[in-house]
């Protein structure tokens, strides 16, 4: 990829107001990206991919015709470089974790797609392509097995590198651990704790021991991550035991010199290295159940969750989506400690789409991206169930004292009368702040917060009484009535009205005069 031009997007999802929700959430061209198409099937995407090879593909895990997932893996074996988000519901936790583990970049959720997370998200992702390293090197400087281990971290093995690592370090077996910090979320609370010293002195302290044992490989590409590789000559050598005993010793060692704790992570026995990144989806994916399990050395275990566990957090979520929406703060924070309960027992939805989860409730509650920035990186820092528990009440308690606070000023019969007599105008939230000399998110979330809905969905709806009303009693033509209760377009006008009425203008229109 030349990493001066426009990062290519391909949209992949069936559904057609997502895919205009997606359009036209994000300037395109004016953020560096080039919307190169859009396929509403699985056979078209993978058509559309081959033709263009996108950067980034907006991949729906539900298609009609082949699976999400499919879709996926063709992608990351034809061109491993490209970046797959996945656009998922919030119940499909089991299908969302097989995609990170045939090799989704992200996942993003759909209720999320206006708030701006998006944007956020590609950015990121354009950041990282354009200051990653190149995986393919020159002949004349081929990678070393240290560079191969890194890289396998954020992009698919070749088979050059495979054979090369087969050929460098041979091993009849091989597990990975990963290992982190942890303890750090209270240190944080102390302004003199220095996160970055703290990680720098572990780095150097790890890869100083690793160093002593001929058959580990130490690689890490990010503060607090830090993976091994532990190989064997033969198949009765126990892997994991090995594995085990290195551990306790790394943690006695950062106890002892920079007093932090410590917490592993360790993958299935794999025999090819062709199966490397599977090992470290396994090895993070152990590591991570620390957050709820908090048992400091956890192998890893293929967790499925029976369709009885899927339907109890599927029902969960619902409730959840439901009580933020409505803000109802109180009932939202029981059904939330019901699913940190389950989450307990049964290890299941996992703490990245916990978290993931969390943010979209926050996203539905009133605020919005900008003004919870903040609230992602206090909930990533969690390191256990019960710190998230208390952060997320913290932040929700926040969004309940907000809202109260917006009641009390009843803005929204303001901004409701306001409507009702500029309702043919190009209303937007710019121009409401403008009139009533408040903050654009002050404005959203106040007629939310009044009325249980959004603004323009009132908006909306509204505009679209009043085109009945025209269409019964005048002989204005469609594009007229279009134009005097303030759509865009007659496109627009049109399809927001099928949506709402069940028919089209023309056809209400018709049936009114047969009923008269």
């Amino acid at each position: 990829m030349n990493r001066s031009m426009k990062l290519r997007v391909l949209v992949v999802e069936d559904e057609l107001l997502v895919r205009v929700g997606i359009k036209s959430s994000i300037d395109w061209e004016g953020n560096g990206f080039t919307l190169i198409g859009e396929a509403i099937d699985g056979m078209e995407a993978l058509s559309l991919f081959r033709i263009h090879l996108p950067d980034i593909v907006l991949l729906d895990i539900r298609l009609p015709d082949i699976s999400g997932l499919e879709v996926l893996k063709t992608i990351r074996l034809e061109n491993p470089e490209t970046k797959v988000i996945v656009i998922s519901g919030l119940d499909d936790f089991e299908t969302t974790r097989k995609a990170f583990q045939f090799g989704a970049h992200e996942y993003f959720h759909k209720p999320r797609i206006q708030s701006g997370d998006l944007l956020k998200l590609l950015n990121d992702i354009k950041a990282e392509m354009k200051d990653a390293p190149r995986p393919n090197t020159t002949e004349d400087q081929p990678p070393t097995v240290l560079e191969i281990l890194r890289d396998a971290l954020s992009f698919p093995l070749s088979k050059e590198a495979s054979s090369k690592l087969s050929a460098s370090i041979p091993a009849r077996a091989y597990i990975v651990m990963m290992v982190s910090l942890t303890g750090l979320y209270e240190r944080k609370m102390n302004r003199q704790f220095n996160e970055e010293i703290t990680f720098n002195a572990a780095m150097n302290l790890i890869a100083e021991l690793a160093s002593r044992r001929e058959e580990i490989e130490f690689f890490s590409s990010t503060p607090n991550e830090y993976f091994f590789l532990f190989r064997a000559d033969d198949l009765e050598t126990s892997l994991i035991k090995c594995a085990k005993n290195f551990y306790t010793a790394l943690s006695n060692m950062l106890r002892r010199y920079i007093d932090v704790a410590s917490h592993a992570g360790v993958s299935s026995i794999k025999y090819q290295y062709e199966d490397l990144q599977i090992a470290i989806f396994e090895a993070r994916e152990a590591n991570e159940s620390y957050f709820i399990l908090l048992e400091p050395f956890i192998k890893y275990v293929d967790r499925y969750t029976d369709s009885a566990d899927s339907v109890e957090v599927a029902r969960l979520i619902d409730v959840l989506i439901y009580t933020a929406r409505r803000a109802q703060v109180d009932v939202h924070l029981q059904h939330m400690q019901k699913l940190v309960d389950f989450m307990r027992k049964k290890g299941n939805p996992s703490r990245k789409t916990l978290i993931h989860n969390s943010l979209t409730f926050i996203y539905l509650a009133g605020l919005n991206h900008k003004d919870g920035e903040g609230d992602g990186l206090r909930l990533d820092s969690c390191e256990t169930l019960d710190q998230f528990l208390q952060c997320y009440t913290h932040i929700l308690s926040g969004i309940a004292r907000e809202n109260n606070s917006i009641l009390k000023n009843g803005l929204a019969k303001q901004i409701k009368d306001y409507l009702y007599v500029h309702y043919s105008d190009d209303i937007s939230l710019q121009s409401l702040s403008e009139e009533f000399h408040l903050s654009k998110n002050y404005i959203s979330r106040a007629f939310k917060a009044e009325e249980g809905t959004n603004l323009f969905t009132w908006l909306n709806m509204m505009r679209i009484e009043k085109s009945q009303q025209l269409l019964i009693r005048t002989t204005l033509r469609i594009y007229e009535i279009a134009e005097a209760t303030g759509f865009a377009s007659t496109v627009s006008f049109n399809y927001a009205f099928n949506r709402v009425v069940g028919m089209s203008p023309s056809q209400y229109r018709e049936e009114h005069s047969l009923d008269t």
